[in-house]
């Protein structure tokens, strides 16, 4: 197959605010990013008996990271990317089946991450390596156990050494972790999933990584509504506590050790059709319904200040989003 995207305006302007949110300063700089990326993948599954199967595929991208401050557009260079996955799939018996796989992934800098200007950008494309062994279960026709052990290596990332404050583009990190997942649907079409993930990851020093959970959890439920002409879907999200970066005097002293974040959770709600209107489809939802706060650390190996001189190591972010999508599809 084939995909081919094109995001023609990417812009934004850094605003900073009060404690009561109201703006205190606006950025007079506005960035303006162009970004296009061009696919092709395939993939083949190879039965070698009744009870094991191979199965690998191939991704090819090429992006195309383009700086729209300044014209001509400067085109950031980066390479084109491969992303191979392959993975052994064995039937224990005709309720059990065991999987191990490996694949890697990418992810690009994002707008906010790039200097703007017509600047080089230090920027690196993350590379993630991920190894995975899966057991499943179907423990009747309505509900399906599954239990995974995982460990993914990042690198490429935006780093800073603690000792000396120096930026790097090279930071590896390391996460290995167990998930626990059970699926189950009734006879009336009611769904559920839960899901419990326990982590730990490392940064490029070894040292319990910024901002990343030891715990999160999942709980999802969907039904039909009105004579099945829609989903709705309830979904709450709890992720654990983390701990933010130690602050540093301008001599890089560490003048205050890491901080734990509190844990939150989060409410979803979705509605999406299930029958095609003239090939047009509808869903839509509510992120963070419950307009729930939580603080965010900022990654950061030295202070970070506002314009008005506060340090400061997390960010106040959330808010309750509201999206629409209409699909069509040309094909049916």
């Amino acid at each position: 197959g084939a995909e081919y995207r094109q995001d023609n305006k990417q812009s934004y302007r850094w605003h900073y605010l009060k404690p009561d949110r109201s703006v205190s300063y606006t950025d007079a700089d506005t960035f303006d990013y162009q970004t296009r990326m061009l696919s092709v993948y395939a993939a083949d599954e190879y039965v070698a008996t009744e009870r094991l199967k191979l199965n690998g595929g191939l991704r090819h991208d090429r992006p195309t990271w383009l700086d729209c401050a300044v014209s001509p557009c400067k085109n950031y260079g980066y390479r084109p990317l491969w992303s191979p996955r392959v993975a052994l799939v064995y039937a224990l018996s005709d309720q059990t089946t065991f999987k191990l796989s490996q694949s890697s992934a990418f992810r690009m800098p994002s707008p906010s991450e790039l200097p703007g200007g017509g600047e080089d950008s230090p920027m690196k494309v993350e590379r993630l390596r991920l190894t995975e062994a899966v057991v499943q279960h179907d423990v009747s026709s309505g509900l399906r156990l599954l239990g995974s052990a995982y460990r993914y290596r990042v690198s490429g990332m935006n780093v800073w050494e603690s000792a000396t404050g120096d930026e790097r583009f090279d930071g590896v990190a390391r996460v290995h972790g167990l998930e626990f997942q059970a699926d189950a649907e009734t006879a009336t079409k009611l769904k559920w999933r839960a899901s419990l993930a326990l982590q730990r990851a490392s940064d490029h020093e070894s040292l319990t990584m910024v901002n990343s959970p030891h715990v999160l959890a999942k709980w999802q439920m969907s039904m039909p509504v009105w004579n099945n002409l829609f989903r709705l879907g309830v979904e709450t999200t709890f992720v654990g506590a983390r701990l933010t970066s130690p602050l540093g005097n301008d001599a890089l002293a560490v003048i205050a050790p890491p901080r734990r974040l509190a844990s939150y959770g989060l409410l979803n709600l979705t509605l999406s059709s299930q029958r095609k209107w003239h090939n047009w489809s509808l869903s839509a939802g509510v992120k963070n319904a419950l307009n729930r706060r939580y603080e965010s650390a900022v990654l950061r190996a030295f202070p970070s200040r506002s314009p008005s001189g506060v340090v400061f190591d997390a960010l106040s972010v959330g808010e309750r989003s509201f999206w629409l999508q209409l699909s069509y599809d040309h094909w049916n």
